[in-house]
């Protein structure tokens, strides 16, 4: 009998070492846990092609925005962004001067501009994917209402709901510019840092959608956590749109709290 409750507290005892050194997976309550994270800035020589190779090894699917003025000279990545199963959309030629309250002419112009850049990037070969999948635009910045092209094509304005502000933003004092992984992650995974994140992924759940920037070496190192934690919890992460997103609408407001 001694034996058989030593051997009982040997096992108790290991199992509470292991169960202390795991991290706190968040259980989804609801069924599916689709997570759309998307990528704004680039497409970058130094850090799209690391974020693609994150995205490959952990069998994840996501959405670029690009912004027009950085396609050239990286045709081939906004190639592979395709070629591997990944969504493409327009992010203005350049992000300062595009932000919210900018005119309407001004930004379709942009837009059309940006739009044939892609179009020439990607050649024939890559174009029919491309023309396949539905126009997703995302303002810089986050946009306050619907782009509505006057040539009539339908297009889907994206913002989204949580900031991971990989580009350190809006970094609090307290924490180091050189050195803010973990405020990366708290906004999306944890105890997010007010006053501007709120509400990680979990809060919102199934068709969260999650903005980070492939421009930064933050974002590549950051990834993997976010990728694995959330698979844990059961997330599969795929591109946009999401069902039941309609066209010449913006889904998504920001700031908007879950279940809102």
């Amino acid at each position: 009998m001694f034996r058989l409750t030593l051997r009982a507290a040997v096992v108790l005892a290991a199992t509470l070492l292991l169960c202390a050194a795991l991290p706190l997976i968040h259980a989804q309550d609801s069924t599916p846990f689709r997570v759309y994270l998307t990528f704004e800035d680039g497409p970058t020589r130094a850090y799209t092609p690391q974020i693609l190779d994150i995205l490959a090894e952990y069998d994840a699917k996501a959405t670029f925005f690009v912004n027009g003025w950085q396609i050239a000279g990286k045709e081939d990545i906004l190639q592979r962004i395709l070629r591997e199963g990944h969504a493409l959309g327009n992010h203005l030629w350049k992000e300062v001067g595009y932000y919210a309250g900018t005119p309407d002419e001004k930004v379709i112009a942009a837009y059309y501009e940006t739009e044939a850049a892609i179009r020439a990037a990607l050649g024939a070969d890559v174009l029919p994917p491309y023309d396949a999948q539905p126009k997703l635009f995302r303002q810089p910045g986050g946009g306050g209402h619907a782009l509505i092209l006057p040539e009539g094509e339908p297009v889907i304005s994206y913002n989204w709901n949580v900031d991971g502000d990989d580009c350190g933003f809006r970094l609090p004092e307290s924490v180091d510019p050189n050195n803010f992984d973990q405020f990366v992650l708290d906004n999306v995974l944890g105890v997010p840092h007010p006053p501007d994140h709120l509400y990680n992924a979990y809060d919102y759940g199934d068709g969260v959608i999650i903005v980070l920037h492939d421009i930064n070496r933050v974002t590549g190192r950051v990834l993997p956590v976010i990728l694995k934690e959330l698979q844990a919890a059961g997330a599969t992460f795929l591109a946009l749109p999401r069902p039941g997103d309609q066209p010449n609408t913006q889904p998504v407001a920001l700031g908007v709290p879950p279940g809102r």
